[in-house]
């Protein structure tokens, strides 16, 4: 795959464009979210990934994934385990050329893509690393020395994330789907309010849950259920902006916060991700099933509290599900 060849002009810009959304952003996971995929897109890799240290302080959870693998879920890792735990034991960055040939290296099967090389970078909260931003590729020695900084400056771009959500105390990942928990999603609604008062823009909120995922479990057992919503979520943040919001509220229901989007719009976006949803998915190998969701879409009139527009979009996701599944009413 190789590094692109950015100029620096494309690169700068770029980059500019992520600080910005890191530094003024929402809660954290949307913007963590665009740092991996940043990452990938930056330095040329197969996949990044942020991985933080659990409130045990015991393992490495993933909490922002992008690039090949990411529908396959992801395990966690004890903190002194393989590269990522050599970077976050030790403080140090490392750079591979070929994974095979450094001890630090633990293979791990069915993850959906293959390594190589690799680079890991600490990232630090409250003076102490508290996890790793990593990416990599199938090819041997795919990453130069300017990749290097470049992985240095999108972990500094993750620092005040972590610090808003170590000064919060909340969660602000779901650890199965990656989205963001539903403690999140009023004060980013409230955020939004607030962003948009003194305008005349309005923006919308989609309450969406996958149908019959009871039916789901009993039929394929918990762990193909879970890797259900791994894909389903994956194929929703993939459909949706990366200053939109996701968010998981219960078992198979989630909230979407569509910014700056009229009723119209966020409509179009909505019937994308039932639809996207709605394609078959190979949750395990040679285990083809179709998962259906139903969305109920309200866009805000300006005036309403956060309560009440979220109340609202419940309200019209109960009105989706007595139309049948697979539904979407706005």
């Amino acid at each position: 795959m190789g590094t692109p060849q950015l100029v620096a002009p494309d690169l700068v810009a770029e980059l500019f464009e992520l600080i910005e959304l890191t530094t003024n952003g929402g809660p954290g996971v949307d913007a963590l979210q665009a740092v991996t995929q940043a990452t990938v897109r930056l330095l040329g890799g197969d996949h990044a990934s942020i991985r933080l240290l659990d409130p045990s302080q015991r393992e490495l959870l993933s909490s922002a994934r992008s690039g090949r693998g990411t529908h396959m879920g992801s395990l966690p890792l004890a903190r002194n385990a393989g590269v990522v735990g050599w970077v976050l034991e030790h403080a140090e960055a490392a750079c591979i050329d070929d994974v095979r040939k450094d001890g630090r290296f633990i293979a791990a099967m069915g993850q959906g893509f293959s390594i190589r090389s690799m680079l890991a970078e600490p990232l630090w909260s409250g003076g102490r690393v508290v996890g790793v931003l990593s990416v990599t590729s199938p090819e041997v020695a795919a990453f130069k020395a300017r990749d290097v900084l470049v992985l240095r400056i999108l972990a500094a771009c993750a620092v005040p994330l972590l610090e808003r959500a170590r000064r919060a105390d909340i969660p602000p990942f779901d650890e199965l789907t990656l989205a963001a928990t539903a403690e999140c999603v009023r004060p980013r609604v409230e955020a939004e309010m607030q962003r948009l008062r003194s305008s005349s823009r309005t923006f919308s909120v989609a309450s969406l849950s996958l149908d019959a995922f009871e039916t789901t479990v009993n039929a394929y057992g918990r762990e193909v259920a879970d890797r259900v919503l791994c894909v389903a979520s994956d194929r929703v943040r993939a459909t949706l902006r990366v200053f939109d919001a996701f968010a998981r509220v219960g078992e198979s229901d989630f909230t979407l916060v569509l910014v700056g989007l009229d009723a119209e719009k966020a409509k179009d976006v909505c019937e994308k991700v039932r639809a996207r949803i709605g394609e078959p998915m190979e949750p395990l190998e040679g285990a083809f099933i179709t998962q259906t969701a139903s969305l109920g879409l309200v866009t805000w009139d300006g005036i309403e509290s956060a309560a009440r527009l979220l109340e609202r979009a419940e309200a019209k996701l109960d009105d989706a599900h007595a139309i049948g599944p697979d539904s979407l009413l706005a």
